[in-house]
């Protein structure tokens, strides 16, 4: 089921660092040289959440504002497992009354 995304970035801003990188993403992103991205990773080497790689920081590096104030994704055409799957279930939590730009 595909939704009809808003560019609010809030699943951005609020998911960021409940995921990690999967191995088939860091893989990619070697193979691609995406040493950008990799600088934003790091092993988790007690794997307290079943990632075997966490993002480091904070906030999404890779989160822009375009001129219309809308979101978009710097690296869209390989961002991590999770970020290109999300929702998963189809439906985007944060569209609809209560949330806004």
């Amino acid at each position: 089921m595909q939704h009809d995304c808003e560019r609010c970035g809030n699943c951005c801003v609020i998911h960021w660092g409940s995921f990690g990188a999967t191995h088939d993403d860091v893989s990619r992103w070697i193979n691609e040289g995406r040493v950008d991205i990799l600088n934003h990773i790091t092993a988790n080497l007690d794997n307290s959440n079943d990632e075997p790689y966490l993002f480091v920081t904070r906030v999404c590096p890779f989160l822009e504002k375009d001129e219309k104030n809308l979101h978009y994704c710097t690296i869209n055409d390989t961002k991590p497992y999770y970020c290109r799957n999300y929702p998963d279930d189809g439906f985007c939590e944060y569209m609809g009354e209560g949330y806004s730009r």
